[in-house]
């Protein structure tokens, strides 16, 4: 796990969100992250005219996994870490890094999709027969 993390110095926004345990990812980790983001963006923007019943993360999974680019950068963390390339634990680590990820970012589509959909219920609601009287000048 320490072969994830970056190098270089923490940003601002990690500095002021962090209480003593957040840490910069490293660059093959952040790769590999914005490879899951694609492949989530693809199949979301790909449901039936946008009414998405469930978001298949194991499939969104799976897809990842089989990424050249993602195998490519996971051996470079890998490798950079040390650990025996055969190993399975290595490849279970990877698996669990992106199902992580996925059931976040899913849960986080879902809750905008949700607060987008109240608003627009709000919006449209009516108000009551007296106050659009009152506002259109009638009384």
């Amino acid at each position: 796990m320490q072969s994830m993390k970056s190098i270089d110095q923490s940003t601002n926004f990690i500095s002021a969100r962090s209480r003593g345990g957040l840490v910069n990812p490293s660059t093959d980790l952040l790769g590999i992250l914005e490879e899951a983001e694609c492949l989530f963006r693809k199949q979301v923007s790909d449901s039936t005219q946008g009414r998405l019943r469930k978001i298949c993360t194991d499939t969104m999974c799976n897809n990842t996994l089989q990424s050249p680019v993602v195998q490519s950068l996971w051996d470079n963390i890998v490798m950079s870490a040390g650990v025996d390339h055969s190993s399975s634990t290595q490849k279970l680590c990877l698996e669990n890094v992106i199902k992580l990820y996925l059931r976040v970012r899913s849960f986080s589509y879902a809750r905008d999709y949700l607060t987008k959909h109240k608003t627009k219920e709000k919006l449209l609601k009516k108000k009551a027969l007296r106050k659009d009287l009152k506002q259109s000048g009638v009384l």
